[in-house]
């Protein structure tokens, strides 16, 4: 498995527009300018793509649509704040590449201890957005990630990467996704750094929106109710992998 970690300037600009924490206080300043300029454009790549559909006629408005994104892009792009902003992400690329350097071979040795699973030889394209998103997220379908973290703890942005990494390999069932959790954002923390313990991320994500705050506040619980089936299965594999402990642990809470 091989990491291309890459700043998609485009990818970076349209994804900072839909955050709900500022990179730094004046980038608000380019969401409003782009939004009282190109508005239905802005509403179409945020949180509102439905108003290419407020025409009478189906998908009547799409070209106009289209035409706008461009120019906003464009413009967007050519602004001092994405120009400070792609500073600051290239700095964290340089930090996060240098990060996987050092300890990338650990980590994934560690992941394919932990879930039981062979990994295919992909190239695994990681695009860098901005730190303060504190937000990861996969395309299996392409193989790509998308990942943006704070630095608060060491190897933060590594056990988040492999977090997205078993994304990539395993259907998101709410239950897959509890395991992924104790998997990276614990064992993995825990055995990178040599020192820690379970569960010290008690607070939700600081990039959320009321239903994430829902949805992450029912995955903590879920984590905490099936760590014991996660404990016995870290003690004795017995030749199980990550999704056949997934399958053992939908039976049992039926």
């Amino acid at each position: 498995m091989k990491l291309k970690f890459k700043i998609n300037k485009c990818y970076l600009l349209v994804h900072s527009l839909n955050q709900l924490v500022l990179p730094f206080e004046e980038w608000v300043n380019l969401q409003n300018r782009l939004w009282e300029k190109y508005q239905k454009a802005y509403y179409s790549i945020t949180h509102h793509p439905e108003v290419a559909f407020v025409q009478d006629e189906p998908f009547q408005g799409f070209d106009i649509t289209v035409e706008e994104i461009k120019k906003l892009v464009k413009d967007g792009l050519e602004s001092k704040e994405f120009n400070a902003l792609l500073k600051e992400a290239e700095k964290y690329f340089t930090e996060l590449k240098k990060q996987w350097e050092a300890n990338g071979k650990k980590a994934l040795a560690i992941l394919t201890e932990l879930s039981g699973l062979n990994f295919p030889n992909d190239e695994i394209t990681v695009l860098i957005t901005h730190p303060s998103y504190c937000k990861g997220f996969s395309m299996p379908s392409d193989k790509i990630i998308s990942i943006g973290y704070l630095e608060d703890w060491k190897n933060a942005s590594i056990s988040y990467l492999c977090h997205e990494i078993m994304h990539l390999y395993t259907l998101n069932t709410p239950i897959m996704h509890a395991l992924i959790q104790l998997m990276t954002d614990n064992e993995l923390r825990i055995r990178l750094n040599n020192e820690g313990k379970y569960f010290i991320f008690e607070e939700l994500p600081k990039n959320n929106s009321s239903y994430l705050y829902q949805y992450f506040g029912k995955l903590r619980e879920l984590e905490r109710k099936i760590y014991p089936y996660w404990q016995d299965y870290l003690k004795d594999r017995k030749g199980r992998t990550i999704q056949d402990l997934e399958q053992e642990i939908k039976l049992k809470l039926k």
